[in-house]
């Protein structure tokens, strides 16, 4: 995802295909697919850069989600223009969680890069290591590392705050994905959000596959 626009046209597409792995579809493979597309474009992208990502994510998932919302809003004398954009606002105030996770996201990811290449010592020794290394050897293999804990970790964490702050709302959780897949198995030992890390930490791997280091924030 080298173009900033063909990346955010992208995680808006994942994130409006995404109402496919809920019922009655349940296709937990598109769960996975489309958090690969969002995990990948946060690793390429500055903070600002992610928040509009996560958002665009969002956005386009609860939009496609939840657009049937909008018969609810009407009522007397509430009209569907007013209903579609009281459905519009709600999908865009609850995107912005996605959008903390991508922010918060990019700025974990990027400083343990920094915190990586002060403790080697010389930040230009390390671009230059950077730049030299063949592919899955030396300084990037700690980073990888790192993206797949952390990308699922903090998607997880910030699902749980959605069903928690403002009396909670846990519609589209990706955890519920995955309720008739193998990971299904896991749900005893955390609910919806131990099946949603399953699907996470898979999507995670997926994203990390061929990153180019001297341009993702792999390479460290």
């Amino acid at each position: 995802m080298r173009s900033p626009a063909w990346a955010d046209g992208a995680c808006l597409a994942a994130g409006g295909l995404s109402f496919l792995a809920f019922s009655p579809w349940n296709l937990p493979l598109v769960a996975v697919g489309s958090l690969a597309v969002l995990f990948r474009a946060v690793l390429h992208a500055a903070p600002a850069r992610a928040f509009r990502r996560g958002w665009l994510f969002g956005a386009g998932g609860f939009g496609a989600g939840l657009w049937w919302l909008s018969e609810s809003f009407q009522y007397r004398s509430i009209g569907f223009g007013a209903a579609a954009a009281l459905t519009g606002s709600l999908a865009g105030a609850l995107a912005l969680y996605p959008a903390f996770f991508a922010w918060a996201s990019a700025h974990v990811l990027c400083a343990h890069v920094l915190c990586a290449r002060v403790l080697r010592g010389h930040v230009l020794r390390a671009r230059v290591l950077d730049a030299h290394t063949p592919r899955g050897r030396g300084p990037r293999a700690p980073a990888a590392v790192s993206a797949l804990w952390w990308l699922p970790a903090l998607w997880v964490l910030v699902e749980w705050l959605r069903g928690m702050l403002f009396s909670g709302f846990t519609w589209l959780q990706m955890g519920y994905a995955g309720i008739d897949s193998p990971l299904a198995a896991y749900a005893p030992l955390g609910g919806s959000y131990a099946v949603g890390l399953g699907l996470a930490v898979t999507a995670a791997c997926i994203a990390v596959i061929g990153a180019a280091p001297h341009r993702a924030v792999l390479a460290a």
